[in-house]
């Protein structure tokens, strides 16, 4: 400081004051006189150049006696330096300040904050950064350039374009990355690494930047499931063998792999139509129709329909015909469901179809072949009955009653043993209870039935045990042969159909997904409602825990080569229920592989196939039970197909005639050894055929297997499908050579006598 000793005037000095200030020392100065005390103020002076100084004027004022202001005595003190230091303070202490609220609100929005002095090479990382990183403050200190190291590598030189783009652009935005940061115990942290440069050299070179960081590790976690969810969502629908189509007001918008390959469109054909060109309008009219007859009022056939169908959040599940792109139709089980969004609104319908040809081909055979049974039930020349394990009778055909001489109906329950004459009646029971048959044997024994009329007929008896397919007795199949004129044995085996429990066709298929050591990762509740298990009994297990022995072989060898592969379809295995039961299922799956082409892990649908297996051991019982049956007949039977070619034959034909099956099978009359009689046979067999009407216990000629002369009589029916369409003709006789040769022989005897007698 300087200090200067001058005579100015009151005004004089007081016009070297400031105006912002003069006022102000101008009250505290007329304070100091009013009150005869020394005053200090300081103020800014007004230089003759027009500069600013900073001084600190201190002073007293010269009285009279009588307390009258003589003068004013004091020294100018120049103050400027001190001022400037004390504003630069202040300023440091406002921009700490500043710095430390900024620091505190990016605290609070959990922003990391980082500055970077470029030519010292030195950073700072704020408490929230470091914390970010998963590190104390003390245990990462403020980074120079080795800050690099906290970056993945992947991510680095993509960084530093950004940040060299920045330099040398001068430019006074910020720049904007996501990037990952290495946590302290090695995982991933995303952020939004933002930041600019805040001060320049004169030359245009950075000095100093500042930035932040966002944690953005929950957003990208959350794009990572959502990305995972919905490629897990695609994969189902496009493994599913399933037709599955979303339908909401603006038409098609989903339409699956399956519903493609069903109909034969593509996805671009259909997506934005309405699904009615797949529909017979016929069949959604009549649906309608029927519909509104049950609630009592009009339903328009499309949209409505299916509103009314699956009210209250039910499924609606019905058969339906589909027409496909070639115009070909084919029938489907259609389950339908309508979606709701958040607040309970109808977004749409999702339709999951089922193509059912093959079962509803099963069937038709199914039923062709107990048609064809019936058939032969019919035509049969003897009485066939079925028993249950108790001894009561739940089937008998028209040859009971003609043969007992009572309806039907009086055979069942018990009727069947008080149609047999009292005499015979205990006998044949006791003998049948001590035959002890087991599952494979056949009992056999003569009797005779009173007849309403007071008439006795006689027949030959054999009853058998009928099984199901695990080898269990569920019955007694017998036949009754008529032995009044001829009494001649007869052995008779039947089998009727094992009738099976409905289970669970029209579930929706299951999914599951397994690691590359064949364990679930995850599992479907469809899957685990079919095998009873609860998620947690299932995850992280083998699959092969629940394979039967013989399935569990079968995945071991096929798993690896499916890794290798990539894809595996319609594979058949046995399941272990938890309770014990087997489920055969038919899987397919596709293999989920990573960006080098190592197998990850795979995608698997299941399918319940219970119901196939039974249907197709149904239809085989139902085939073995019809061959059964023919072989137990003592006539011989056969049967042929339009073109008079046999089909099959009973066990009796073969023994008189001595070919065997393959021999005869696919062959006319005209290629076996009673070619002779051929053309009468074909006669025979094309007027039944044409005509559609039996012909029946006529006698003809045919040449033994030693080419003797044996004469037979024999039925002839027409054989026909489940349409009443004749598809071939049913062929019984019976010898009756014996017979024939008495008859020549007692005319030959009655010749004699007469001539005897003439």
């Amino acid at each position: 400081p300087h200090e200067h000793s001058c005579s100015l005037s009151y005004a004089q000095w007081l016009n070297q004051i400031h105006p912002e200030q003069r006022q102000l020392v101008d009250q505290q100065l007329q304070q100091a006189i009013a009150t005869h005390t020394d005053y200090a103020v300081e103020y800014k002076l007004i230089t003759p150049d027009n500069s600013i100084n900073w001084v600190l004027a201190k002073g007293r004022g010269v009285y009279d006696s009588n307390g009258k202001l003589l003068r004013m005595l004091g020294v100018i003190i120049n103050i400027t330096e001190r001022k400037l230091a004390e504003a630069e303070q202040r300023r440091a202490e406002v921009l700490q300040g500043e710095l430390q609220l900024l620091e505190d609100i990016l605290e609070t929005a959990q922003v990391g904050y980082w500055e970077w002095q470029l030519v010292e090479n030195q950073g700072y990382f704020s408490p929230t950064l470091k914390r970010m990183l998963g590190y104390e403050t003390h245990e990462l200190a403020n980074p120079s350039r080795d800050w690099e190291y906290l970056m993945f590598e992947e991510d680095l030189p993509e960084f530093l374009d950004s940040f060299n783009q920045h330099f040398q652009n001068c430019s006074d935005s910020p720049y904007f990355q996501e990037l990952r940061y290495r946590h302290k115990d090695g995982t991933a942290v995303w952020a939004i690494c933002s930041g600019r440069v805040i001060e320049w050299d004169k030359n245009g070179q950075p000095l100093r930047m500042i930035g932040s960081n966002i944690d953005i590790t929950k957003r990208k976690q959350t794009e990572a499931e959502l990305l995972a969810v919905t490629n897990l969502q695609q994969a189902i629908l496009d493994g599913s063998d399933y037709a599955i189509i979303y339908n909401n007001a603006n038409g098609i918008q989903t339409f699956n792999a399956a519903a493609q390959k069903m109909l034969g469109y593509t996805a671009e054909e259909v997506v934005g139509r309405r699904p009615a060109f797949f529909h017979d309008l016929e069949e959604i009219k009549q649906r309608a129709a029927e519909l509104s007859r049950e609630i009592g009022r009009e339903v328009a056939p499309g949209t409505e329909f299916f509103t009314i169908v699956t009210q209250n959040g039910k499924t609606y599940e019905k058969e339906w015909t589909y027409i496909r792109k070639d115009g070909s139709r084919f029938p489907v089980l259609l389950s339908i469901k309508i979606l709701h969004d958040l607040d309970g609104k109808d977004i749409g319908f999702l339709g999951i179809a089922k193509d059912i040809s093959q079962q509803k081909q099963i069937e038709i055979a199914l039923k062709e072949s107990e048609h064809r049974y019936e058939t032969l039930a019919q035509a049969a020349p003897v009485a066939i009955f079925r028993l249950d394990n108790y001894g009561n009778c739940n089937y008998v055909n028209d040859r009971w009653a003609n043969l007992s001489g009572k309806p039907k109906q009086a055979a069942l329950g018990t009727g069947w043993l008080e149609a047999i004459h009292p005499e015979d009646r205990d006998r044949i029971l006791t003998e049948w209870l001590e035959a002890n048959l087991g599952t494979k044997g056949l009992f056999s024994n003569e009797g005779r039935h009173l007849r309403p009329d007071g008439s006795i007929s006689w027949f030959h008896c054999y009853i058998s045990p009928e099984t199901n397919f695990n080898g269990a007795v569920i019955g007694y199949i017998g036949t009754l042969t008529d032995i009044t004129i001829r009494k001649q044995a007869e052995e008779a085996l039947t089998k009727y159909a094992h009738e099976v429990e409905d289970l669970y066709n029209n579930a929706p298929c299951g999914y599951h997904s397994l690691n590359a050591q064949g364990r679930f990762i995850k599992v479907n509740e469809t899957e685990l409602q079919w095998l009873g298990y609860t998620r947690e009994e299932m995850i992280g297990q083998p699959i092969a825990k629940f394979f039967t022995p013989a399935s569990c072989l079968a995945f071991e060898y096929n798993y690896p080569r499916f890794q290798t592969q990539g894809w595996l379809n319609d594979f058949e295995f046995e399941m272990i229920c938890k309770d014990g039961t087997i489920l055969p299922v038919l899987i397919s799956a596709t293999a989920v592989k990573d960006a080098q082409g190592n197998y990850s892990y795979s995608r698997s649908t299941l399918f319940d196939i219970r119901e196939r297996k039974q249907v197709e051991q149904k239809l085989e019982e139902s085939r073995t039970m019809l061959q059964l049956v023919m072989d137990t007949f003592p006539q011989r039977v056969f049967w042929k197909d339009r073109q008079s070619r046999f089909l099959g034959c009973n066990r009796a034909f073969l023994r008189d005639s001595q070919v065997t099956i393959e021999q005869i099978l696919g062959k006319s009359d005209f290629e076996l050894p009673w070619a002779k009689w051929a053309h009468l046979y074909y006669a025979d067999d094309a007027m039944v055929m044409a005509t559609g009407k039996p012909k029946l216990n006529y006698e003809e000629p045919l040449i033994g297997p030693n080419g003797e002369e044996i004469w037979l009589r024999t039925n002839k029916v027409p054989l026909t499908n489940s349409a009443g369409e004749v598809i071939g003709v049913l062929v019984s006789h019976e010898d009756i050579t014996e017979r024939k040769l008495a008859e020549v022989q007692l005319r030959q005897t009655n010749e004699q006598l007469a001539h005897t007698n003439v």
